[in-house]
């Protein structure tokens, strides 16, 4: 979770960020792709309410 908020932070506060993490992105191999993806899928959460509804954080 702390890995996903220091990724939020960074692309609010340095200019052009995105544009350097799509580089980057090009530049993975598929498994280091599949492991940040995992890290994400990871740090889901998902709750259940008293009405059975689904919430995710």
């Amino acid at each position: 979770m702390l890995k996903r908020d220091l990724e939020s932070i960074k692309s609010m506060t340095i200019l052009f960020y995105q544009d350097k993490f799509k580089i980057k992105w090009n530049d993975l191999s598929i498994s280091e792709k599949q492991n940040l993806m995992m890290d994400y899928i990871e740090s889901i959460e998902v709750l259940k309410k008293d009405n059975n509804d689904l919430e995710i954080k």
